[in-house]
C-alpha cells in the first residue's frame, strides 16, 4: 500500500474554488438527515470570502483537499456566542469521510487556537437532528453548554465547548 503525503496549511484565497467544491460535497451528505448548515449552499464567491475573513486549516493528502475547518473570531464578522474563538465549517469530502480527517483537522484548528491565539477554550455548534456529529464532537472531548434555536433553522442548535489547556 502506498504511502499517503497529509500535511495541514491555512487557506487562502487562491484555494477558493477548492474549498467551495469540498463545502458542496460534504455538507452535501446532511440533505439526507434533514439538516441545513449554511454552508451547505453558499456561492463559490462566499466561500472564498469566508477564508478570507475566518482563519481556515484546509488538510490534505496527496495535495488533494479532504478536510478543513476554521475560527470564527469573537471580533470578527461571523462571531459565535462566547468570547472564545468559535469552530465553524467543519468538513470533510464526501468521498473521504470514515477515514479520521474530521479528528485530524480538529487537532489541528484547535492547536491553532491555542499556540497562535492563546485561547483557553474553544467552542462550536451542530444540530439536534444531525444523528452523529454531536456524539463525534464529544468523543473529541468537546461537552455541550447550551442551546439555542436560531432564526430561519427548522433544527436547535447545541453549543459545545472544549478547554485546550490542563
Amino acid at each position: 500500500m502506498k504511502e499517503q503525503h497529509v500535511c495541514c496549511r491555512r487557506l487562502t484565497k487562491k484555494d477558493g474554488a477548492l474549498y467551495y467544491q469540498l463545502l458542496m460535497s460534504g455538507y452535501g451528505v446532511n440533505k439526507k438527515y434533514g439538516v441545513d448548515f449554511s454552508a451547505s449552499h453558499s456561492t463559490e464567491k462566499e466561500a472564498i470570502q469566508w477564508i478570507d475573513e475566518n482563519p481556515t486549516l484546509g488538510l490534505f493528502v496527496d495535495n488533494v483537499l479532504v478536510s478543513s475547518a476554521s475560527l470564527r473570531m469573537p471580533w470578527g464578522a461571523h462571531p459565535g456566542p462566547t468570547p472564545y474563538p468559535h469552530v465553524g465549517h467543519v468538513v470533510t469530502d464526501a468521498q473521504w469521510q470514515g477515514r479520521g480527517y474530521a479528528r485530524q483537522i480538529m487537532r489541528h484548528i484547535e492547536s491553532w487556537a491555542r499556540d497562535i491565539l492563546c485561547a483557553p477554550v474553544v467552542t462550536l455548534g451542530t444540530a439536534d437532528t444531525h444523528p452523529w456529529l454531536v456524539d463525534m464532537y464529544k468523543s473529541f472531548g468537546y461537552e455541550p453548554f447550551a442551546e439555542r434555536k436560531l432564526e430561519g433553522k427548522a433544527h436547535t442548535t447545541i453549543y459545545l465547548q472544549k478547554q485546550l489547556y490542563e
